[in-house]
């Protein structure tokens, strides 16, 4: 195959000349070159493509002579070939470099990305023996950080969540929390003394058993690495381990809402007696990983897991860059290919409105014209939610007011024109200057500040618009460029506890963002939170928190996203998280 490579690896350094009958004319020093390879392999590499009808050569003799190379086989047809081949012999890491790594024409990048997704979704796979239930998903964005003590996006703290178990669970669909590695537990009148009883018999992935050691170990651990959740457990003054199966956490006050902060994936109990290695994680989930590579994080059932055994032996999730944004497919491609025309009828649509928002953040920690209100009630005007919304669609839902959709909902949004947007500027005492806006590169999120730069130049605003990745810039970095930029908030299904985690979160760009008069008046704000005991008086302390954000516009909100997947109807066991992902454990094919 390695001759194929090579084809196709010369014919891509050749634009224009990929073609059939195309001539190329070209010496052997120039071929090792562009083949890196030596002379005399460059020479064997020439004659096994004459001999299998690749390509013709004609060795020019003589001075002024130059040798020439005719292409038979165009480039999309080997491309193709090879590509095929690599997904045939399941070479999927590969397929996947290989479309990372080179200078494709778009339209060729589309055709070979859609023949790998082809390989996605669930597939029946025989290994000796056995037959294996697989499940390969995509995700455009590179895999991140794997410690629960700094996990940070959702895919993260998703794939985390199938990893590793905590001591309890919380159910969205009831608002309960519900028994996870502990059966049991219990807190005295003035909530400041929790006692939580273990499961027996729960092993990690590494065979040792569970106990309330290796709970006391993942706490410690959060305050001796500097974890940016360790805020939420600052109450906690001692935690007494009455056996190997019983804990009681003491605290400095009274504190009804830690049952939330134990539920989170920063508690995702470790081992006491192994190091933590993202290469070697050991939870006690339904799943434990057996590679994580910079392409694809893999990940096995269970046996010995506590609760029902997953169903799917085998989940991969493969990292495949594209710039075009998609909908995560969970397909069952045996069963499309047989539905043919009627696969369609075949799926069923999940459609749902996610808590959290995209807003815009002003940066006050560096000096510029956004620390003038005047100027931030021009760009508000100008960032016209319901005009947004009605002018690119997509999965632009409803427009926000607030990081909650039901809130949003009973909002009245402020309306204005350009020349009212105008006028607030000149007020400002603007004189011209770019503003530095960041954003992260997703394609939807530059629509928006495309559409909003657009806006902007019609009253003589200068926006500079700048893309990052997250994974590559720090909150601390941006901090120092940008006059303002462009966030994504999605909540976690624990809306109390995502709502808090943001106003908290030290490591988030809304930290860095605000100054630090700014940052102890909203902790003011939310510094009963945890102490109140119903989720009724917590919410008035939230829109109270809110309004003060918004009233002169420290941010901008613009909407909520529309979550949208197909799913097929033979595949059970459906729940969907917050963050657009179907629990793994509970999924399952009707055959």
């Amino acid at each position: 195959m390695k001759h194929k490579e090579h084809y196709i690896s010369l014919l891509l350094s050749l634009p224009g000349k990929q073609h059939k009958g195309a001539t190329i004319p070209i010496t052997i020093g120039e071929l090792t070159e562009v083949l890196n390879c030596t002379p005399r392999n460059v020479k064997l590499v020439l004659r096994r493509l004459v001999e299998e009808g690749f390509a013709a050569w004609s060795a020019g003799v003589g001075r002024g002579h130059i040798s020439q190379l005719t292409v038979i086989r165009e480039l999309e047809d080997v491309l193709t070939e090879h590509f095929n081949e690599l997904l045939a012999k399941g070479k999927m890491k590969e397929a996947i470099a290989f479309i990372s790594s080179h200078e494709l024409p778009p339209a060729l990048r589309d055709k070979l990305r859609a023949m790998l997704e082809n390989r996605m979704g669930f597939q029946l796979e025989q290994a000796g023996a056995a037959n294996l239930d697989v499940l390969r998903v995509t995700v455009t964005r590179k895999l991140g950080i794997f410690d629960p003590a700094f996990a940070f996006t959702v895919t993260e703290v998703f794939l985390l969540e199938q990893i590793y178990s905590r001591l309890i669970d919380f159910d969205s669909a009831s608002q309960r929390f519900l028994p996870s590695l502990a059966h049991a537990w219990e807190n005295n009148e003035d909530y400041t003394a929790w006692t939580f009883y273990l499961r027996k018999g729960v092993r990690f992935h590494h065979g040792l058993l569970l106990t309330a050691e290796d709970v006391r170990f993942t706490l410690e651990r959060l305050q001796e690495v500097h974890s940016p959740s360790c805020w939420q457990y600052e109450d906690i003054a001692d935690i007494e381990i009455v056996s190997d199966y019983c804990l009681i956490f003491r605290l400095r006050q009274p504190n009804p809402f830690l049952l939330h902060f134990l539920s989170c994936a920063a508690m995702s109990i470790l081992p006491h007696n192994e190091p933590f290695s993202e290469k070697k994680m050991l939870g006690t989930g339904a799943f434990k990983m057996v590679e994580n590579a910079a392409q694809v994080l893999r990940l096995e059932a269970f046996d010995p897991y506590f609760r029902e055994r997953a169903w799917l032996d085998l989940v991969e999730v493969w990292h495949i860059p594209s710039d075009a944004p998609r909908e995560r497919q969970f397909s069952l491609p045996h069963l499309d290919a047989a539905a043919g025309d009627h696969a369609a009828e075949n799926n069923r649509a999940m459609d749902s409105l996610l808590d959290g928002c995209r807003y815009l953040v002003f940066n006050f920690s560096m000096p510029g014209i956004q620390h003038q209100s005047s100027f931030r009630h021009a760009l508000r005007l100008l960032l016209d939610r319901e005009l947004l919304i009605a002018e690119l669609g997509g999965n632009r839902a409803v427009p926000a007011n607030s990081f909650l959709v039901a809130s949003s909902e009973l909002a009245s949004y402020e309306s204005g024109s350009l020349a009212d947007a105008e006028a607030l500027l000149r007020e400002s005492g603007y004189a011209g200057e770019a503003i530095e806006l960041y954003y992260h590169g997703r394609p939807v999120e530059q629509q928006d500040m495309l559409w909003l730069q657009q806006r902007a130049a019609a009253i003589g605003l200068h926006l500079n618009l700048h893309s990052y990745v997250i994974a590559e810039v720090s909150p601390q970095k941006l901090a120092q460029a940008a006059h303002l930029m462009l966030a994504t908030e999605v909540l976690e299904n624990d809306t109390e506890l995502g709502l808090l985690r943001l106003f908290y979160n030290e490591d988030s760009n809304l930290h860095h963002f605000l100054t630090r008069e700014q940052r102890e008046r909203l902790r003011s704000i939310l510094a009963r939170y945890v102490s109140l005991p119903t989720a009724a008086e917590r919410a008035q302390i939230v829109e109270e928190a809110e309004q003060w954000l918004r009233q002169d516009n420290w941010l901008l909100y613009l909407y909520h996203s529309r979550f949208q997947t197909q799913l097929p109807l033979a595949l059970q066991g459906l729940a969907i998280d917050s963050f657009g992902w179907l629990d793994f454990s509970k999924l399952w094919i009707k055959k």
